[in-house]
């Protein structure tokens, strides 16, 4: 008799830990999420994770409003951190996924009974397929707007172009360490190569890795592609099919770490495996052949001409450790 009573008193007390979840809003462009946090034990004040499905590789804009400070009913022994923070950004089974960790806490002594989390989604590819079984099973729980997220699965297939290249020719080797506009002049490759001007430099055309310079991301189940993907170059004094004095290759390159454009944010991309981006040039045997060129906009008539522009720096603290410690 006493040890039923005993196991009455456990459930009870196990049922008041109150921490509900409800979703306001889940489509294509916004998640809503509110949650009611009732903290009986210290387990109700832990931060709160969720697994976000994203159409895109960026970070979505996020917005939180806290409400209702309260008074925690016992000694809290966390580590305050207060607001949110994104972790764990990876591809899950073909979806781009993040964490979102929200803090409830506000000090050692109180927190916020109620959070609303508005996560609103950037625009979506067209890139996209339907999720295998497979994938379904594994991620069907976990993600909180999978409903949605399901249709933002990567297709394999897309993205960069296989090229097969089956000319033959000669390849050129060189290295580039940091993102601009470069430049092959006549005179680097009349010094490699004999009677360049029998050249067609019409048929020229510049390879780069598929990543074309940064590095792969670390996350599981991503597609195979291609060593070499040709970029648009433009030679100038090309349209004679002579490459002579004056004449040089002109082309943008970037290097293994720098700025990179996310949906409408600016990230450093740091490349931890390679100070420099491999590059080829290719001169096939046949003239015939035709390199990938730059494509010129039509230039407008009117309008205003913007002499101004945002410039992004990177400061690389301790790049190299003199003293290799730590």
């Amino acid at each position: 008799m006493f040890k039923l009573f005993t196991y009455i008193i456990i459930l009870h007390s196990i049922t008041l830990s109150d921490v509900n979840r409800k979703v306001l809003k889940s489509d294509s462009e916004e998640l809503i999420i509110e949650y009611n946090i009732d903290a009986k034990t210290e387990s109700d004040l832990y931060p709160i994770s969720l697994l976000v499905g994203l159409p895109t590789q960026g970070f979505p804009e996020v917005s939180i409003s806290f409400e209702n400070d309260s008074v925690i009913p016992f000694n809290s022994r966390q580590e305050i951190k207060s607001g949110y923070e994104w972790t764990n950004k990876q591809r899950l089974q073909g979806l781009e996924t993040a964490t979102l960790k929200i803090n409830s806490l506000i000090s050692n002594t109180s927190y916020y009974r109620k959070i609303i989390i508005m996560i609103k989604f950037g625009k979506e590819s067209n890139n996209y397929r339907k999720p295998n079984s497979a994938e379904i099973e594994l991620l069907k729980y976990r993600i909180v707007n999978w409903n949605t997220a399901k249709t933002w699965f990567v297709d394999h297939g897309a993205g960069i172009n296989r090229i097969t290249n089956t000319q033959n020719g000669m390849w050129f080797q060189f290295f580039i360490n940091q993102d601009g506009i470069n430049a092959i002049e006549f005179s680097l490759l009349d010094s490699l190569i004999d009677e360049i001007q029998e050249f067609d430099p019409r048929s020229f055309s510049i390879y780069m890795g598929s990543q074309l310079g940064r590095p792969i991301l670390n996350s599981f189940n991503q597609p195979i592609l291609d060593n070499l993907v040709e970029v648009s170059i433009l030679i100038n004094g090309e349209d004679d099919g002579v490459f002579d004095v004056g004449d040089k290759i002109i082309f943008y390159g970037r290097g293994p770490s720098g700025f990179d454009l996310q949906d409408d944010d600016i990230e450093w991309i740091q490349n931890v495996y390679f100070s420099s981006n491999s590059c080829w040039l290719f001169i096939p045997d046949d003239d015939q052949y035709r390199g990938k060129r730059v494509n010129l906009a039509v230039q407008p008539n009117s309008g205003i001409l913007l002499d101004y522009g945002i410039s992004s720096h990177h400061l690389e603290s301790d790049l190299i450790n003199l003293e290799a410690s730590g």
